[in-house]
């Protein structure tokens, strides 16, 4: 297969420095990293491969894809990891080679609402429409970055640089961003829903859904987030910011796969219908008005999981259960650090990213 290639350098007091924090960032995110020696390093993504080699003050980086979208994604994810560790004497980013003359984000789609459906009191449905969405079309990456106008402003979506970064535009340009689930999509049809939960006092992502008209656009980023590794008995647990993501995957699983499912939701009338073919017992809690409780960190652990059968465990909820959760499945005896992800997706008393 023809290799597409880009290479960079970038100076800097101490390459090699340099270079060793990115990759350590870069592994505590998942990407594979091999230390070849102490002035090179190689890189192993979905996407494309890279080599990063410190020279002195000089730090080169030369990045492989198989196509123009995949070295774009290279270049952004490179790049911006430069910039971040290297602010003292900034990112000045020169790419040559292969998609110099490109300028838009591979990963940006632009939306227009099609549909707008109320499911529950406090959960709204958005159907949106769109072309070339097969890459989102994923159960390993549930989750995209929703761009928003800013408030009282136009959509400003933003654009690549030749450094390989992203020109968000001006201060009272930016898009606002918010992070969502992908529901559902259909590639072949180009539509996509999005369920957002409405609040009283919601943030950006609330106040769009409460007002949002069919003919709107907004912009998407993705995919992106963790997700759940399909097993014989799997566990979910979460709220309703979770609630989508919760049912998508049960909805993948296939027949015979079994498991639990503890969804916390405001009341009976937020309760959802979960088509599935898996065996998935799924339990409502309700708050009955009360802003969050700790109910469901409690049923989460005393769940008894199986020893029998691979087993996957995956939470998302306010940062509070959030930590009991987690700190019960890292427990002696409970869970593999590769048995389970649990998730923080909102704060009591912060604004929701």
């Amino acid at each position: 297969m023809t290799q597409l290639s880009a290479t960079t350098r970038v100076n800097c007091p101490d390459a090699a420095l340099l270079a060793r924090v990115m990759t350590d960032h870069l592994i505590e995110h998942g990407t594979q990293i091999v230390p070849v020696s102490e002035t090179l390093w190689t890189l192993a993504s979905s996407n494309g491969d890279a080599r990063i080699i410190a020279d002195g003050s000089s730090l080169c980086i030369e990045t492989f894809a198989p196509d123009t979208e995949r070295l774009m994604e290279m270049k952004y994810l490179l790049a911006s990891h430069v910039g971040e560790f290297n602010l003292d004497n900034g990112a000045d980013i020169r790419w040559q080679g292969d998609g110099e003359e490109i300028a838009s984000l591979p990963n940006l789609r632009r939306l227009k609402v099609l549909a707008v459906l109320d499911l529950s009191p406090n959960m709204r449905r958005i159907t949106f429409g769109s072309s070339k969405l097969k890459r989102f079309d994923t159960h390993s990456a549930l989750h995209a970055k929703l761009l928003l106008p800013p408030n009282g402003g136009q959509l400003c979506l933003p654009k690549l640089t030749p450094r390989g970064t992203i020109d968000w535009g001006s201060d009272t340009e930016r898009a606002i961003i918010r992070k969502y689930t992908i529901r559902r999509i259909d590639p072949q049809a180009g539509t996509l829903d999005i369920d957002f939960v409405l609040h009283d006092h919601g943030g950006p992502g609330s106040r769009f859904a409460a007002h949002a008209k069919v003919g709107d656009v907004i912009g998407m980023i993705g995919p992106g987030g963790g997700s759940a590794r399909p097993a014989q008995w799997n566990l979910f647990a979460g709220d309703e910011t979770a609630l989508p993501a919760i049912a998508r995957l049960i909805e993948a699983l296939p027949a015979g796969a079994r498991g639990v499912a503890i969804i916390e939701v405001a009341d009976r009338q937020d309760e959802q219908t979960i088509r599935q073919v898996a065996d998935i017992e799924i339990t409502w809690l309700h708050r009955n008005r009360s802003i969050r409780t700790n109910a469901l960190a409690r049923r989460v652990a005393a769940i008894e999981l199986p020893a029998d059968r691979s087993v996957f465990a995956w939470a998302g909820t306010e940062f509070s259960n959030f930590r009991k959760i987690r700190s019960d499945w890292r427990s002696p005896n409970r869970l593999a650090k590769s048995d389970h992800l649990a998730v923080s997706y909102w704060r009591d008393g912060h604004a929701q990213t």
